[in-house]
C-alpha cells in the first residue's frame, strides 16, 4: 500500500462536504425546509473542491444545480435568494458574522447568492483540509 497514490487521498467525499456545508447552513439559520437550504448545500460542497477563484456561479453552477436537483437554473437562483434572505432575517449574527465577516455590503445588509455560495466554499475547505 506504499505505492498507493497520494491523490488518492487527498479529497473529501461529497458526502463528507455536503454535510460540512449543511452544519454551516444550519449555524447561520437557513431553514431545512427551504429549497434554497439543498442548492446551497450542493453547491458549496461541488465548489469546495475547486480552486479559488471561482468563475461567476450563474454561468455554470445554477445550471448544473437544477440538472442536478430537477428545477430550472431560474429556480435555483430564487431558492438561493430566498433562503439567503430568511437567514438573514431571523438566523444567528454571531454565526453569520463569523462566516462572513466584514464582506457584506454594509447597506445591503445580506450576502449575495455568490458571496454566500463562495464563502460557504471556503469554509467547507478550511474545516476539510486543515
Amino acid at each position: 500500500a506504499m505505492d498507493a497514490p497520494i491523490s488518492g487521498l487527498a479529497l473529501p467525499t461529497l458526502s463528507a462536504r455536503r454535510q460540512t456545508a449543511e452544519g454551516l447552513l444550519d449555524a447561520l439559520g437557513v431553514p431545512r425546509v427551504l429549497g434554497g437550504y439543498a442548492c446551497l448545500a450542493l453547491g458549496a460542497a461541488w465548489l469546495s473542491a475547486l480552486p479559488a477563484p471561482f468563475p461567476p456561479a450563474q454561468h455554470w453552477l445554477y445550471p448544473l444545480l437544477g440538472e442536478a436537483l430537477g428545477i430550472r437554473p431560474a429556480a435555483v437562483e430564487r431558492r438561493v435568494r430566498s433562503a439567503v434572505e430568511s437567514a438573514w432575517l431571523r438566523g444567528d449574527l454571531n454565526a453569520q458574522g463569523a462566516l462572513l465577516g466584514l464582506s457584506v455590503s454594509p447597506e445591503r445588509g445580506k450576502p449575495t447568492n455568490s458571496e454566500l455560495l463562495f464563502r460557504l466554499a471556503e469554509r467547507v475547505r478550511e474545516l476539510l483540509y486543515p
